[in-house]
């Protein structure tokens, strides 16, 4: 295995990272999704990926939010939900823009917040809208996003106009819309039953180590089918995860309300 590409020193400075400011924060956090499998599969990340893949619990929301300034600070530049105004289960951490794409690099981590209910963990996603009304919704998405921005950028006719409205009461508007969105919409979940994050056990990635889920050949299979052990380059995760399911956007509750700085 050969680790002394670009990509693969890039990898391993930006895991030194993520460990030293996880590791600082004491939350339990672990590897999931392609990350996951190319650890297990192939002991190395895939040389085309462009993203590091962790697990964490909902339930140290409080902890992760203070551990994103510490990312800050060293020139990650943190996005929230695919910037919408509310933190539910998504959390993404772009690299310096020392690190790019031409320099053979991933360019973001993505931390997956689990909330744990009924007979398992869920992951959901609303900030992709599924089945009905895709279009209406994903409008309505956009406009959640400009009305929650303190400063508006002036570019286009509909953004000047919107620009004009009081931040306070733009930020009214905002919350009605989520509500009405979480109450209406169906959204992609991924779900995995209580067992796999119950138990964990420990493997070595890129010098480092990091917690599985303890029945990781079942967990992988579970998300990949029984093939996983096979790379299949026309897996995709739209279309092809065993663990998603599209449900009522309500069924967790309300998101937590983010105020933009």
């Amino acid at each position: 295995m050969n680790l002394n590409s670009d990509f693969h020193r890039n990898v391993n400075d930006t895991i030194n990272d993520v460990v030293n400011i996880l590791n600082k924060a004491k939350i339990t956090y672990w590897l999931d999704y392609g990350s996951l499998l190319a650890a297990v599969r192939d002991k190395k990340l895939f040389d085309w990926e462009h993203d590091i893949d962790f697990g964490m619990f909902y339930n140290d929301l409080e902890k992760i939010l203070v551990l994103l300034r510490d990312f800050e600070k060293i020139g990650y530049k943190v996005r929230i939900e695919k910037d919408c105004p509310f933190i539910d289960g998504l959390i993404q951490i772009y690299l310096p823009q020392k690190f790019s794409r031409q320099n053979a690099c991933i360019d973001h981590i993505d931390f997956y917040l689990y909330k744990k209910y009924q007979d398992g963990f869920w992951l959901r996603q609303l900030q992709w809208p599924r089945l009905k009304f895709i279009k209406f919704n994903t409008n309505l998405l956009i406009i959640m996003k400009i009305l929650s921005e303190k400063i508006v950028p002036k570019k286009s006719w509909k953004r000047k106009l919107i620009a004009n409205i009081p931040f306070s009461i733009r930020n009214v508007i905002s919350r009605a819309i989520l509500k009405l969105l979480v109450h209406t919409m169906v959204c992609r979940y991924n779900y995995i039953p209580l067992k796999f994050f119950q138990e964990f056990k420990e493997i070595k990635f890129y010098g480092k180590y990091f917690k599985v889920p303890k029945d990781t050949g079942r967990y992988l299979s579970m998300m990949y089918g029984e093939n996983w052990q096979i790379p299949n380059s026309n897996w995709s995760w739209k279309t092809d995860n065993l663990t998603q399911r599209f449900l009522p956007g309500s069924m967790l509750g309300m998101p937590e309300v983010l105020t933009k700085d």
